[in-house]
């Protein structure tokens, strides 16, 4: 039987019939022969190849093994079987069978040779003559490595075909994630949309109810309530103790309406970071006004309360448009830090012509003028709030103003002691208390504003009834307020909060400008520090609950009084 040769058919066999085959090459064609019988005598299949060039070819073709013998080695050619075993794949270790010459192997010239060929192949050497069986058993060795060899490369291939169906639906999977995403993405902005609509929807509803239950129902009890306490300081007796009784249950009945008010519309607060806010108004100031202001900010002192935020804000602004007006200069300088971790401290300084703070102090016409109301308006807010103002001047020598104001917590009633430790040593120190006083007799005259005609009575009827108040007028809405504020002139005006068309907020502001020595109390049957903080911030000195002990409401129009509580008639 003939082994195939390399001009077999065209298209040769295919690559699983390839790998099959053992490559027989020799230096004669007899020992070709002689070989190729020998192999498929044992049932394999051999292959004959002419040369080097051609056993190269059919190595990079596929076999299962290779048998050449030792006069190959020697052709011009055998550097190109180096080459090709060298670039065998790294499951690949070719079998070559290499039949030499007879004698040792050590000495055999192309040894050397065969050694560097062996770190590219599986290299069996075997010394001719050798016999068929043992050149028929080593083929069958060769054949079971190439085997093993080739199931190793298919596990591969599968192996990288698994890989790459898996990176395809890795790849399919994660842009399925992404459309998924980008829709889940898309729907929930969508119900996000929707559910501020809804939310919003739900809010003006709350509001509404809220309005209702704030504008009617708790006014008409507090007017029943305010004419009911009139009756028990007039009535004694069963009868005194019985309008007490009803008394309570009213007051319980307002509490009751105002948490639900609360409860159903609830105020929103506005954050504001105030050393960001100090420092635009410090660019403003320079802008509009051409006072440079030179800053010295802690980004840490940022009170939580933004009650208390909006108060010191306002109050810089305040001192800084004092600076512009009075001082003289055109320079100022602002730092803002903490003092013991738990106040806020603010300071404002020029070197300007200063002022008399005695005289400011009694209310001396020519030095409130060159101060302004608004220092006094500092001064009275911040103590509303649990704060301090401080103030180091002398004529002709600069204005130092130190504000105090807590940083965490509810509002206190007063300052503690301890806290004038806060304070910079330096010149005399004033701490302005007690209000501004004016040379006048008489009653303190009061003008009410208030859109519910009941609370007005109850008010009315509250107040005359004291010998050192007198109503001077009263209004529905803010506007006739600020009218009748103008026409009056009236030491403290009494200001509701919520009115309709102008506010009590807008109210008191203009109030402040085109009256401004009268003193307001913010009104409401809210107590958020929100409200507080925008009728303190409109320039209202006070702010009281409309349900509160009488007492405390009587008190605070006592300390207003410009006259002093000595220049009216004593109460009863």
């Amino acid at each position: 039987m003939i082994c195939q040769g390399t001009n077999e058919t065209d298209g040769g066999p295919g690559p699983e019939a390839r790998e099959e085959r053992v490559l027989v090459a020799a230096a004669t064609g007899c020992d070709v022969d002689v070989l190729c019988r020998i192999v498929e005598e044992a049932g394999l299949e051999g292959f004959r190849c002419l040369g080097m060039m051609a056993l190269c070819a059919e190595i990079e073709a596929g076999a299962a093994a290779a048998i050449l013998t030792e006069e190959m080695l020697f052709e011009a050619e055998r550097d190109d079987l180096t080459a090709i075993l060298d670039r065998q794949p790294e499951w690949s270790d070719f079998p070559l069978i290499v039949l030499g010459m007879a004698g040792n192997a050590g000495e055999y010239p192309g040894w050397s040779l065969l050694k560097e060929m062996n770190g590219s192949a599986h290299t069996i050497f075997l010394q001719r003559p050798v016999r068929s069986r043992t050149l028929t058993s080593a083929v069958r060795a060769a054949i079971r490595a190439r085997t093993r060899q080739y199931q190793v490369r298919d596990e591969l291939r599968q192996r990288r075909e698994v890989e790459d169906k898996l990176r395809m639906v890795r790849h399919d999977l994660e842009r399925r994630v992404e459309e998924r995403t980008a829709e889940l993405q898309r729907r929930a902005d969508q119900l996000s949309r929707l559910s501020s609509q809804l939310t919003l929807t739900e809010q003006r509803e709350r509001r509404q109810l809220a309005q209702v239950l704030h504008d009617h129902l708790q006014q008409l009890l507090v007017g029943a309530k305010m004419r009911l306490d009139q009756l028990v300081a007039e009535i004694a007796g069963p009868d005194g103790e019985l309008a007490r009784q009803a008394g309570e249950t009213l007051s319980e009945a307002i509490a009751i309406s105002r948490s639900l008010t609360v409860e159903v519309s609830p105020p929103i607060l506005y954050e504001a970071g105030l050393p960001a806010a100090v420092e635009w108004l410090g660019r403003w100031m320079e802008e509009q006004q051409g006072l440079h202001v030179e800053l010295d900010l802690d980004e840490e002192a940022d009170p939580e309360r933004e009650d208390v935020r909006v108060l010191v804000f306002q109050s810089v602004r305040e001192l800084l448009f004092n600076v512009v007006k009075h001082a003289g200069v055109k320079e100022a300088r602002v730092r803002l830090g903490t003092c013991d971790g738990m106040r806020l401290e603010l300071t404002v300084e020029d070197d300007g012509k200063g002022f008399d703070l005695l005289k400011v102090m009694e209310g001396s016409a020519e030095e409130t003028d060159a101060t302004g109301f608004g220092l006094l308006n500092v001064r009275e807010r911040l103590l509303l709030l649990g704060g301090e103002l401080r103030v180091e001047t002398e004529p002709g020598k600069g204005a130092r103003f130190t504000l105090l104001a807590p940083r965490h917590g509810e509002v206190s009633e007063r300052a503690r002691p301890a806290d004038r430790e806060c304070a910079r040593p330096g010149r005399e120190q004033l701490a302005m208390g007690g209000p501004a006083r004016r040379s006048r007799d008489g009653p303190i005259r009061i003008l009410l504003v208030d859109d519910h005609s009941i609370v007005r009575e109850g008010f009315r009827m509250l107040l005359e009834s004291k010998p050192d108040m007198e109503v001077v007028g009263e209004a529905s809405d803010g506007a006739e307020g600020v009218a009748m504020a103008r026409e009056l002139r009236p030491d403290v005006v009494l200001m509701d909060f919520s009115m309709p068309g102008m506010n009590g907020v807008e109210a008191t502001r203009r109030i402040r400008e085109e009256a401004p020595e009268a003193r307001v109390i913010g009104l409401s049957m809210y107590e958020e520090s929100e409200r507080a903080a925008a009728m303190i911030n409109a320039g209202a000195s006070a702010y009281l609950d409309k349900t509160g002990k009488q007492s405390i409401l009587l008190e605070q129009i006592r300390a207003l009084n410009p006259a002093g509580p000595e220049a009216a008639p004593s109460p009863d």
